[in-house]
């Protein structure tokens, strides 16, 4: 933990930040409980205290989980997950000229709400019904409007969306000219794109093979039942057809599938030459995205992901790609 001076210039600089509390622990509420109070204790008697006449005011800053926890919300995705106020996730979802007014969160009404969940049985599920999501008391003496935005955190899950839109179309373009060359049956080896463009060809051939096989096998069940077994389901047929137009139902529904089968050229996500370029830009940046967790942005990088320079490198890809394709 640690705490910083902000009517200052750069209050945010390695210089102004002072580490006052470190332990190798998770942030359970355990933890949490155990760690923390006589810190928010200090906090609260800060809070009233002046400085040559000007009297201090103490902001709390953190990740979202954290002040989650501090402010007795049950979980991130809880359905009045908000600190700030006591709208719903639902209520989120809606363009803000279509919102209605909406109650902030404050200490007062979260002792209020803590209580109702109390008088409820305490039950955690029915939190979100009863409590506004609250199924703990506060835990700090910093009213929610002093609460920081955790803007790096919004920047990394609102920057990964813009990022994901991007590789789609990029994937989408990637899929089109896959869906091109292997029409033409143009692939040169020496790349994973080309070699996928050769395995798509092999696919469709068989493909191909299988429907001329199919589509003679049918012809020939065809061939060996009367005009009415062809138009009714095998429950109301006679025992000599039922094997054969059983067969017959079977070769057309397999006709049906390779037919739609064909119809799509599998690229795997992400793997063509327009899509990848994006990966090898941000690397030539020194941006690097995590291997699990859905390829999220680490830490500080979604900051210089958001200048132009690199916004401008990123867009310029699918141009440049088709290009050099």
């Amino acid at each position: 933990m640690d705490f910083q001076i902000v009517n200052v210039a750069h209050p945010n600089s390695i210089k102004n930040t002072v580490v006052f509390s470190c332990f190798e622990a998770t942030d359970s509420m355990a933890n949490i409980r155990r760690a923390l109070p006589p810190i928010f204790e200090q906090l609260s008697v800060l809070s009233t205290l002046k400085w040559r006449g000007r009297s201090l005011r103490v902001f709390l800053f953190g990740d979202y989980e954290l002040l989650n926890k501090v402010y007795g919300i049950c979980g991130c995705n809880a359905r009045y997950c908000c600190v700030y106020c006591l709208a719903s996730k639902k209520t989120m979802q809606l363009p803000i000229a279509e919102r209605g007014p909406c109650l902030p969160r404050n200490l007062q009404n979260i002792r209020e709400h803590h209580q109702l969940f109390l008088e409820d049985g305490a039950r955690p599920s029915r939190a979100k019904d009863v409590s506004y999501s609250i199924v703990n008391p506060s835990l700090i003496p910093i009213e929610t409007d002093h609460v920081i935005i955790p803007t790096l955190h919004i920047s990394l899950g609102v920057y990964k969306k813009l990022f994901d839109l991007l590789e789609r179309a990029c994937h989408d373009l990637d899929v089109k000219l896959f869906q091109l060359r292997v029409t033409s049956q143009d692939h040169e080896e020496g790349t994973n794109f080309d070699d996928q463009i050769a395995a798509e060809i092999q696919r469709q051939n068989k493909i191909q093979q299988d429907l001329t096989e199919k589509r003679s096998a049918l012809e020939q069940a065809e061939e060996e039942l009367p005009l009415y077994a062809l138009r009714n389901n095998c429950d109301k047929m006679d025992e000599a057809f039922r094997d054969t137009a059983t067969s017959v139902f079977k070769l057309r529904a397999d006709i049906r599938d390779l037919e739609q089968d064909a119809l799509s050229a599998k690229l795997t996500y992400a793997t063509g030459p327009i899509a990848s370029a994006l990966d090898r830009v941000l690397h030539d940046h020194k941006v690097q995205r995590q291997a699990y967790h859905g390829k999220a942005f680490v830490g500080n990088h979604v900051n210089k992901c958001c200048e132009p320079k690199l916004i401008d490198a990123l867009t310029k890809v699918p141009r440049k790609s088709l290009k050099d394709s």
